[in-house]
Order: structure tokens, then sequence, then C-alpha cells
């Protein structure tokens, strides 16, 4: 097989053919390829391979660091922290920088309090700082940000790091909370459900929300309003609701039935829950699906809707 024409690849390629083999350094040398480098290149090349630093310090490529450079090298090879210090790299942080260093070496939090990076953060910047390292929940408070925090952040920080709930009640964040976000910090963190009750959430929950809800979490069920959520089953919907339904129905194609149907395929044993209204809506395919999945399990509902249906 012929050699690789080192001269005709990209900075790009270039910089992958070094980080898989290093020994074309010589190469490197004879045909005077750093050069070609800019300080993205740099930065990818010596978080991969941090033996090449003095090639960087030859070719004064340190100067055209920015602040993403670094904080990304850093991320990687925390001990070029002195090289940093060294072009004044650290003065250029923003939030993002720092959120983006800390999260992946968190012994650089003095050299955040040092060049003042905490006051520059947001809740978004909190939130994924937090999500991987609590113990700076004691930042967060110190420069006060936790009454920022929106539905969204509470929500994915408590799915991350539920530890931290006795902030989102100091701070009032319950309260900020919509079905969805209930429904998301219950996939992964059900024990908060009393949360939700106190604060009267489950009556905001729409059909979606629990649908997806008793997918990851069927021991919800009996938190759910099955009379409302059996939209199907016009008898117990007045005539408002019911015209609502026809039109998702009719005029938007929303097929209820396959909502219902993967429900089914994910939680068989909510079928206890179902009336024969909402089983006669399956199809011949959606039984077919129903019984491959959970051989023997539906094979009477089956036959009742069968029946019900041939004798109309």
């Amino acid at each position: 097989m012929a050699e690789t024409d080192l001269t005709k690849m990209t900075p790009a390629e270039l910089v992958e053919a070094l980080i898989k083999d290093n020994s074309l350094a010589s190469e490197f040398d004879k045909l005077d390829l750093w050069k070609k480098f800019d300080s993205w290149k740099w930065s990818n090349l010596l978080s991969a391979q941090s033996q090449f630093v003095d090639k960087c310090t030859k070719y004064k490529c340190w100067e055209k660091f920015n602040s993403l450079h670094w904080s990304d090298l850093l991320s990687a090879q925390p001990q070029f922290a002195d090289k940093c210090a060294e072009y004044n790299g650290w003065k250029e942080f923003n939030s993002y920088n720092w959120c983006n260093l800390l999260s992946a070496q968190p012994q650089f939090a003095d050299k955040c309090t040092e060049y003042k990076g905490w006051e520059k953060f947001n809740s978004s910047d909190w939130l994924e700082l937090l999500s991987v390292h609590p113990q700076f929940a004691d930042k967060c408070t110190e420069f006060n940000v936790w009454k920022e925090f929106n539905s969204y952040n509470w929500c994915n920080l408590l799915s991350a790091q539920p530890q931290i709930a006795d902030k989102c009640t100091e701070y009032k964040g319950w309260g900020k909370f919509y079905s969805r976000d209930w429904r998301n910090l219950f996939s992964s963190q059900p024990q908060f459900a009393d949360k939700c009750t106190e604060y009267k959430g489950w009556e905001e929950f729409d059909f979606d929300d629990w649908c997806e809800l008793l997918k990851a979490q069927p021991q919800f069920a009996n938190k759910c309003n099955w009379s409302k959520m059996r939209a199907n089953n016009y008898d117990e919907y007045d005539e408002d609701e019911y015209e609502d339904f026809e039109y998702w129905k009719e005029e938007c194609g929303v097929d209820y039935s396959e909502d219902w149907k993967n429900l089914l395929l994910k939680q068989p044993q909510l079928a206890e829950y179902f009336t024969d209204v909402l089983w006669d809506e399956f199809s011949q395919e959606d039984w077919t699906e129903l019984e491959a999945k959970h051989p023997g399990v539906f094979e009477d509902k089956h036959m009742l809707s069968t029946l019900r249906k041939l004798a109309k």
C-alpha cells in the first residue's frame, strides 16, 4: 500500500493523522507542516498529544489562543495552566469557558474566584456545572443565583442531583413547575411525587403527559384521572370535549389509539384501566403488534372486541 502524501492533506487531516501516529512528527519536521496549524488545530492536537508542547512554542501559537481554546485544552490537559497564565488567557474567560473547564476540572475553582468568573454565571451555567459537581451549590448561594432558576433549570438539576431539593423548596421552585417538568422529573426521580401532590401538579397533566409518564413509571396509574384520559369514551365527555376530540382526530390526523397501543406495549399491566370503547379503537395491525410483543395477554380482549364489532 502506498504511503499517504502528507503534503496533500488538510490541516484537520494532518492533526488526525498525528494523533493516531505520533511517529509522523519527524516527517512533519522535514516537510515543515507544523506551520499549517492554526490555534484550533494546536488545541486539538495538544489535548490528545501533549508532548508536542515545544512545537507550539516554536511556532508562536500560544499567543493566538482564545478563551475557548484554553478551556478546551485545559479540560483535557490541566498541566498547561501555567501556559494559560503566561499568555494572559485566564482574564479572557467567559461563563461558558469557566463552566466548560470546571465541569471537567473542578480543581480550577480558585482560578474562577481569582478572575471573578463566578459573577459571570447565569442559571444555565449553574445548571450545567451543578449537574456534575453539586459541591459548588454554596457558590450558587453566595452569588444569589437560585432565585433566577426557572422550571427547566430545577427539573434538570433535580433529575441529576436530587439532594438539592431543599434549595428548590427554599427558593420556591416547585411552584414554577409545569406538567412536562413534573413528568420529566419523575422519569428519573419518582420520589418527588408528594411535591406534585402538594403543588397540585397532577391536575395539569394532559393526555400526552400521562402516556409518557406511565410508560416510564406505571406505578403512577393510581394518580391518573382515567375517566378524563379515556378520550374515546364519548359518554364520559361533554359536548365541547367531544367536539374537541373529533377535531384533533379528524382534522389534524391525531390517532389516540396509537398512544394507547404504545403505552400497552411498554406496560401491559395497565390494561385493567381500559374500557371496551378503547379496545374497539384498535385496528388489526394494532392487535397484531400487541400480541406479538405480549403473547396471550390481550387474546381475550381482542376476541371480545371482535365480537362487539360483529354484533353492530
